[in-house]
């Protein structure tokens, strides 16, 4: 599974020599794990050479005439979980990838284990080893929106500018705060986007004027992807502290959208392997250098079609597996939007309710009844929505007075408690806009069924 993956455009400075030296560098810089340094590693100009042992090694495969150098860093660990990441050099067209991916054993399925960005990174950055995305530096750190940047953000917002990398904009709360850990973000996105930080709340209005009111605001983070129609907003809900869900969504959007970039297969470990292999095939058969070309252009055409066939499908795999969840094959007919999900399967539910309610209303045998028809049976629904209000009703009906049986029972359904004086206020899943009153009334006992409608309303 594809885990991060970016390719960096490289500057003159750093030559193939000075590549391996940062990668030997990298590979010392494991103080707080130092069962992650392989200590036999010293290159010396071969033309592949691996180091380590069975459970944690390092290959660097050196492509001469091909202007690139490889490197993977491979390490399996107790529970069954490989981590591989690698570093591909094309000096020649000064460019660099780099990507991470885990893989289990048959045994083991760590679905949420965690993961660093690669630290190769920072020193990359450090060393001032990386080409400038037009004017925008590659970094580690965000950009603070100063006067100078304004138009540059502004730009990005309404499509008048296009950078390599996505753009990151945190605008300031209500407040005065961030929303979130902006220089946690920013980190955890080096080399795959730039992350701009609002200095002052007092910035909304000039910043508004700039991109005709498309910015985010009041909270609210924007991520803008290179192609026109990549724009996403996403809210803050008020938490107290760092907004950890925002946090979250913006980091999958980035990350998702990188992971699925068709790049050119001799920047994947894959495509390095095969162009190995290829050669120490070649010399295996002793083959002169007219023989060779002539082999060469007869084959050439069929194993490029092949690879590119392999990769387009190795990328459409990965691009299905990082959206299994919205949907099952093909291209989805919808996105999901910034909202994140409350419970499994609740968006999918809401969106499957409302086609059904919408079909109920429309005429027979028409275009537009058939397309949802045919949407509805494609997926299936399963009520859950109607099927909380129900238990909603259960709970409260007959309902006099508070009992510790019903606040569990509302708090299984994501209704907590948050003011016990009067009439009860209940905060759907701890988000602040979906604040429901409870009336509190012993001598009514229809007010918890008449308050059940209500509620089931608001938040199903």
């Amino acid at each position: 599974m594809l885990l991060f993956s970016t390719v960096l455009k490289i500057n003159q400075s750093m030559t193939k020599d000075k590549f391996i030296h940062l990668v030997e560098e990298w590979n010392q810089s494991h103080t707080t794990h130092p069962e992650n340094i392989i200590k036999d590693f010293v290159w010396n100009g071969e033309k592949s050479l691996r180091f380590g042992n069975d459970y944690l090694w390092l290959q660097i495969v050196d492509l001469d005439v091909k202007q690139i150098i490889a490197v993977r860093y491979e390490k399996h660990t107790d529970d069954g979980v490989t981590w591989d990441t690698d570093y591909i050099y094309n000096y020649g067209e000064m460019k660099l990838s780099i990507q991470l991916s885990r893989s289990y054993s048959e045994q083991q399925i760590l679905i949420n284990a965690k993961y660093s960005t690669p630290h190769f990174i920072t020193l990359l950055i450090e060393k001032g080893y990386l080409e400038k995305d037009l004017d925008l530096p590659i970094s580690n750190t965000p950009i603070t929106l100063a006067d100078s940047k304004m138009q540059v953000l502004a730009d990005v917002i309404i499509n008048s500018s296009k950078y390599d990398l996505p753009v990151v904009f945190v605008s300031k709360t209500h407040d005065n705060h961030d929303p979130i850990d902006v220089t946690r973000l920013a980190a955890k996105l080096k080399g795959v986007a730039h992350v701009f930080i609002q200095p002052d709340v007092e910035q909304c209005l000039k910043l508004r004027e700039l991109c005709k009111g498309r910015e985010a605001y009041w909270g609210m983070c924007g991520v803008y992807l290179p192609n026109a129609n990549g724009h996403w907003l996403f809210s803050y809900k008020g938490t107290t502290g760092y907004d950890e869900e925002q946090y979250s969504s913006i980091l999958h959007c980035i990350l998702q959208y990188t992971n699925i970039q068709t790049i050119n297969p001799i920047y994947t470990w894959q495509g390095i392997d095969l162009e190995n292999r290829t050669d120490e095939i070649i010399n295996d058969l002793g083959m002169d250098e007219q023989e060779y070309k002539n082999e060469l252009e007869s084959k050439e055409k069929t194993i490029r079609e092949l690879k590119n066939k392999v990769f387009s499908l190795e990328n459409e795999n990965k691009a299905l597996n990082s959206n299994k969840s919205h949907y099952d094959s093909g291209t989805p007919v919808l996105y999901y939007g910034a909202e994140r999900e409350f419970f499994d399967g609740e968006i999918r539910d809401v969106i499957l309710s409302t086609l059904d309610t919408a079909i109920k209303n429309l005429p027979e045998n028409t275009r537009r009844r058939h397309i949802l028809e045919s949407i509805m049976e494609s997926n299936k629904y399963q009520h859950i929505l109607e099927e909380r209000a129900s238990k909603l009703r259960e709970i409260l009906k007959g309902m006099t007075n508070m009992t510790p049986p019903i606040e569990s029972s509302l708090k299984a359904l994501g209704l907590i408690i948050i003011n016990n004086n009067k009439h009860h206020k209940l905060k759907y899943y701890e988000d602040s806009r979906y604040v429901c009153v409870l009336p509190c009334s012993g001598s009514d006992w229809r007010c918890g069924e008449n308050a059940s409608k209500d509620i089931a309303k608001q938040v199903f």
